[in-house]
C-alpha cells in the first residue's frame, strides 16, 4: 500500500509539471509570433544601414572616430541574455561564448550584462559586470536600445573603450538560435563580394561630418536594438522547444508510472484474493474437523 501511495503522489506531481510546461509553451508560442514579426521587420533597415556604413568606410576612416582603428588598451562587451530560465541551453551558450571571448581577449574587457541570467552566470564564474540591466531583452524598445547605445558611444568617444563587441542570439527558426559575436565599434567593412561605391559617388549635404555623425549614431542604435529583438525571439523559440520536450517527457513518465501503479494494484488485489480464498478454505476445513469430532 505504501508503494501505491508513493506512485499516486508521483503521478499527480508529474501531471502537474506537464500541465505547467504545456502552459509555458503556449504562452511563449503566442509571444514568439510577435517577436518574430518585429525581428523580420527590423532586418531590412539594419541590413541597409550596414551596407551604407560599409560603403562609407572606404572614405570615412579619417573623417569620423567610429571608423578608425585605435590602439587597443581596453574594450567593452555587451552580453544579451534572457531574464528568465527554463529555455534549454539558450543562456548557457551565450555565457559560454562570452567566457571564451574573455579568455582570448587581447586587452582587459568591461562586460555590460543585459539580462538577469547573464548577470547571475557571470557572477557565478567570478566576473562582475561593470553595468547590469534587467527587463531589456524581455521587453525591448528602441528607447532602451538608444540608452545602451549612448553608453557605448560615450565610452568609445571618451576613449575608455577602443573596441566594442556584442554577444547575442541570432534567431533563425524555432529550433535554431545561434549565439553570435558581432563587432560594433569601430565600424568594420563587411567581408563580402558586394560591390562598394567609390569615394567619388558620394555627394554630402549639408557636410560630411554632420551626415556621418548622424548615420553612425543611428547605425549603433539599430544594431543594439536588433540584438535585443533577436535575443527576445531566440528566448521564446528556445522556451517553446524546451517546454514541448518537457511536456512530452512528462506524458511518457506519467504513462510509465501509471503502468507501475496498475501492476502494483493488480498484485495487491491478487494477494487479497489469495488471502480471502485461503481464509475461506481454512474456515471450511475447521468446520469439517469440528463436524467429525461431533460425530
Amino acid at each position: 500500500m505504501a508503494q501505491m501511495h508513493d506512485l499516486r503522489r508521483r503521478i499527480a506531481s508529474v501531471k502537474t509539471t506537464g500541465h505547467i510546461a504545456q502552459g509555458m509553451k503556449l504562452v511563449s508560442t503566442a509571444k514568439l509570433k510577435t517577436s518574430q514579426d518585429r525581428v523580420f521587420a527590423s532586418r531590412p533597415f539594419a541590413r541597409k544601414i550596414a551596407q551604407v556604413m560599409d560603403d562609407l568606410s572606404v572614405i570615412s576612416a579619417q573623417m569620423h572616430p567610429y571608423f578608425g582603428r585605435r590602439q587597443l588598451k581596453r574594450q567593452g562587451l555587451l552580453l544579451f541574455t534572457a531574464d528568465r530560465g527554463l529555455c534549454g541551453n539558450f543562456n548557457d551558450q551565450l555565457v559560454r561564448l562570452t567566457l571564451d571571448y574573455l579568455q582570448a581577449a587581447e586587452a582587459p574587457v568591461d562586460v555590460v550584462a543585459v539580462g538577469a541570467e547573464g548577470i547571475r552566470e557571470l557572477r557565478k564564474a567570478g566576473i562582475e559586470p561593470v553595468s547590469a540591466f534587467l527587463d531589456y531583452t524581455g521587453h525591448p524598445t528602441f528607447a532602451k536600445a538608444r540608452f545602451l547605445a549612448q553608453l557605448v558611444t560615450e565610452s568609445y568617444t571618451e576613449d575608455r573603450w577602443q573596441r566594442v563587441d556584442l554577444v547575442f542570439s541570432k534567431f533563425h527558426t524555432v529550433l535554431n538560435q545561434k549565439p553570435r559575436k558581432f563587432r560594433l565599434l569601430p565600424i568594420a567593412r563587411e567581408d563580402s563580394n558586394r560591390q562598394r561605391k567609390s569615394a567619388g559617388e558620394f555627394i554630402y549635404e549639408p557636410n560630411p561630418a554632420v551626415i556621418l555623425d548622424h548615420l553612425a549614431q543611428r547605425y549603433v542604435e539599430t544594431e543594439v536594438y536588433r540584438a535585443l529583438l533577436e535575443t527576445q525571439a531566440g528566448e521564446h523559440g528556445a522556451r517553446v522547444t524546451a517546454m514541448e520536450a518537457a511536456s512530452n517527457n512528462a506524458k511518457e513518465l506519467t504513462e510509465k508510472l501509471t503502468r507501475q501503479y496498475n501492476s502494483a494494484r493488480q498484485s495487491a488485489i491478487t494477494t487479497e484474493l489469495a488471502e480471502i480464498v485461503g481464509g475461506a478454505a481454512g474456515l471450511a476445513s475447521g468446520e469439517d474437523r469440528k463436524g467429525v469430532k461431533q460425530g
